[in-house]
């Protein structure tokens, strides 16, 4: 019977030896990436991201049941604001929309996770036709889960961004967006609690 009790034992400091291993050497750094084609033209699809009112239809920050969003589609840049039911307050600035390059930047700081940035990149494939690349990149909160975690974190954004663009995808081919200009909207509603005060809000340019 020793050698039984030995040999669980062995595996058990295995186990925890390659635990450790994997948490201490942990990269929390994170690179995601999506892209999808879509059957509809560019100018449509860039309304779907350059207008954070058609964001709450297709985006995974935004909670099904998130109370309270404000969006400030007027300012420089335009934000969003919503209280996160898991609690604390996000924010998203949409901080450069470019329309001659296709491009559109944007920033999440929320209470819970640290900054992430992100890029659209447009490319219209022919008339009705567009492609739509997503990039994002952060760094993982250095706690003893996220390190677990860390290695399979960047594909995990990875397909969740790319179910938000087969959201978006739909959408945009059903034909039902906001048609606003993404820098052009009536006084909106000032959000009913100030951003998180750590929050970094960059500042950006609207040249859409």
């Amino acid at each position: 019977m020793k050698w039984i009790w030995l040999a669980i034992l062995g595996i058990v400091i295995m186990i925890v030896g390659s635990v450790a291993f994997r948490v201490g050497t942990a990269k929390l750094n994170y690179q995601s990436s999506a892209t999808i084609e879509i059957d509809a033209p560019a100018d449509a699809v860039f309304q779907l991201v350059g207008n954070l009112r058609n964001w709450p239809r297709w985006s995974p920050f935004l909670p099904a049941n998130a109370p309270n969003i404000q969006i400030d589609q007027t300012t420089s840049p335009p934000t969003m604001y919503w209280a996160d039911p898991r609690g604390g307050e996000s924010q998203l600035t949409l901080d450069r929309i470019d329309g001659a390059a296709s491009q559109i930047d944007h920033t999440l700081n929320s209470q819970l996770f640290p900054e992430m940035k992100g890029t659209f990149q447009l490319e219209e494939l022919s008339q009705d036709k567009t492609r739509l690349t997503w990039e994002v990149s952060g760094s993982l909160p250095d706690s003893f889960f996220y390190r677990l975690a860390s290695s399979n974190y960047g594909q995990l954004m990875s397909s969740q961004l790319q179910q938000s663009l087969e959201r978006m995808k739909a959408v945009a081919e059903k034909g039902d967006n906001e048609e606003d200009s993404p820098a052009s909207e009536s006084t909106p509603e000032k959000p009913a609690t100030e951003p998180p005060a750590d929050a970094d809000t960059p500042t950006g340019t609207t040249t859409k």
